[in-house]
């Protein structure tokens, strides 16, 4: 019916000859301004037949329609969770620094920060609590046997049992370039493993705290760069890599002040993780909080052992040691637990050796000292407890038998007691 609508073609251009193009034209110009619900109405059915099938290509139409605008719109609105989340902190980041009168620094600082976590806006914490115990526990050993943890030094010192406990507390941080993280002789509730990126942290020296440490050595002494607008103080310093730790005795409980001024030599990647809230992981194990806290003391920091500031045995830091100066404490700490332990074991078998001849001794000095009596129903036992003699002599009384196995020697019984 549209080919005789048109009435550009008879019925035997349908069948062929060069009207066949327009006749497909004709037809897709319905079908189009039909299903994108345009209707010029210039091409319209007459019969029953021809509306039963434009109400067919309407209903089509609209529903196609409909899926492809619903598609292209989801398409475009369509955004990372992460992303959507981090654009509305932002948005109350901005108001909050208004309503709070921020410095113009200031200011830009904060909205640096956020939009550096934007990236980092998933809830890891949530995320592994959320797991089950088993799973959460099949995470924290990839991740500290062969994960982004895995050379991070706190972590194998504790067994695997405390991993799943210690994860979630770790708290995704970003560190901008000059970005300061603390300041030595200042409080600290925090320490800080660095993930990517690098930290660097400086130790200052007064003059008599310098001409103190120089009997380290070389090592220490190349270490420090010596200042003369400080009156021949001086300043050491380390760069924290991956894996590296900052403020590790404060989550430890050893020491509360910054050893150190780290500060951020470029964009880095941290985790963050409260001293309270690692501290109480232990706080039924004091015994794994202890040799955590001793290797950390012998292996990481230089300690003065002399200070009369020490709140404990392991006294004072007084700084960081660098990777190379740890991988050699650490291989003489791991040394001299060695040769204790070898030393214990050979103590408790001279111990045990002791206890079980002292114990033989006792047996026999009992045995000679009180000698079986006659029984009182009589009988060969009784003979042969009678006949007991020793070298002091034979027969005799059962006391006179005891008394000569004292003094002649042991006895038959005696000698089966020993």
């Amino acid at each position: 019916w549209l080919a005789m609508d048109l009435q550009v073609f008879t019925a035997a251009d349908t069948t062929g000859g060069p009207k066949v193009m327009k006749i497909y034209l004709g037809a897709f110009y319905y079908s189009l301004t039909t299903m994108t619900t345009v209707g010029y109405g210039d091409v319209h059915p007459y019969s029953n037949l021809e509306r039963i099938v434009a109400m067919f290509l309407m209903l089509n139409g609209g529903f196609m329609y409909a899926y492809i605008v619903s598609s292209l719109t989801s398409i475009v609105t369509m955004e990372d969770s992460n992303a959507k989340h981090a654009r509305e902190k932002l948005d109350a980041v901005a108001s909050y620094i208004v309503k709070m009168d921020l410095p113009q620094d200031l200011g830009r600082r904060v909205r640096r920060y956020f939009r550096a976590r934007k990236a980092e806006a998933m809830d890891e914490r949530a995320i592994l609590m959320d797991l089950s115990p088993s799973i959460r526990a099949e995470v924290s050993e990839y991740l500290v046997e062969s994960g982004m943890l895995s050379e991070v030094m706190i972590f194998k010192q504790m067994s695997s049992v405390y991993w799943p406990r210690i994860l979630p507390l770790l708290r995704a941080v970003p560190l901008m370039r000059g970005e300061v993280v603390c300041r030595e002789g200042e409080d600290v509730i925090e320490c800080f493993i660095v993930i990517e990126g690098q930290l660097e942290g400086t130790t200052s020296f007064s003059p008599l705290a310098l001409r103190k440490n120089m009997s380290l050595g070389s090592s220490f002494a190349d270490a420090v760069d010596a200042q003369e607008e400080q009156e021949g103080g001086g300043v050491r310093r380390r760069l924290v890599g991956a894996s590296g730790m900052v403020n590790t005795l404060c989550v430890l409980k050893v020491w509360a002040k910054g050893v150190e001024t780290v500060t951020a030599v470029e964009r880095t990647d941290a985790y963050s993780v409260a001293s309270e809230d690692f501290f109480a992981t232990f706080k039924d194990d004091e015994d794994v909080m202890a040799k955590i806290q001793e290797f950390t003391c012998k292996t990481q920091y230089h300690m003065d052992t002399e200070h009369p500031d020490k709140i404990n045995s392991l006294g004072v830091p007084l700084f960081v040691l660098s990777d190379s100066e740890a991988k050699l404490r650490e291989a003489e700490y791991r040394n001299e637990l060695r040769v204790k332990k070898k030393e214990r074991q050979k103590h408790w078998t001279r111990s045990l050796k002791k206890a079980k001849g002292l114990a033989a001794l006792t047996a026999a000095a009992r045995a000679s000292s009180n000698p079986a009596s006659p029984r009182k129903s009589g009988g060969p036992a009784n003979a042969e407890a009678l006949q007991g003699g020793g070298g002091g002599g034979s027969g005799g009384s059962g006391a006179r038998a005891g008394y000569g196995a004292q003094e002649g020697g042991p006895g038959p019984q005696s000698a089966a007691l020993i």
